[in-house]
């Protein structure tokens, strides 16, 4: 590949990490503008996305990792367990409430690491966590969304739900 070669890709490489940044800062400005309903300027939007994202590239990569982590030990059980609901019961159950109930669950248990992150409760915290099936594995979420959502479903199963169908009748 030689020189030239080598010049011609970091070239391509950093066109592509460009546009992909100039993209994503476009679309959340776009988002911030419309989750504010307008009080937030598209240009307002913009400017806040780049003064993060410049204050977080000059952090490493543990130090983003130390922000990260505390919104992915929430965020993650939430959407695997709507994930999982959805793909093994999404077709026989129709009703949200029980999709809605594995989700405020894993939400609930997935707060527990976050207050933990925090120091808060931190005693009681740990002896609940320890006390849910699959801790050791960080998965102390799954078991009580399913459970939740078993619970919503038996409650709701009495309840006619009407759901739409796809096509002509």
């Amino acid at each position: 590949m030689g020189e030239t070669g080598t010049l011609i890709i970091s070239i391509a490489v950093a066109l592509a990490c460009l546009t992909t940044a100039i993209a994503l800062t476009s679309a959340m400005g776009s988002f911030l503008e419309e989750l504010t309903k307008g009080k937030m300027s598209y240009k307002t939007g913009v400017l806040l996305t780049c003064l993060v994202s410049t204050y977080f590239s000059v952090k490493s990569v543990e130090e983003i990792i130390e922000y990260a982590v505390v919104i992915l030990d929430f965020v993650y059980p939430i959407t695997f367990a709507l994930i999982l609901t959805v793909l093994f019961f999404g077709k026989i159950i129709f009703s949200k409430t029980p999709f809605i109930a594995a989700v405020a669950t894993a939400a609930v248990v997935a707060s527990l690491s976050v207050f933990k992150h925090f120091n808060l409760f931190s005693p009681h915290i740990e002896e609940i966590k320890t006390w849910l099936p699959l801790s050791e594995h960080h998965l102390e979420w799954l078991l009580p969304s399913f459970a939740a959502f078993f619970i919503a479903a038996g409650f709701n199963s009495g309840r006619k739900v009407h759901h739409k169908t796809s096509g002509t009748d």
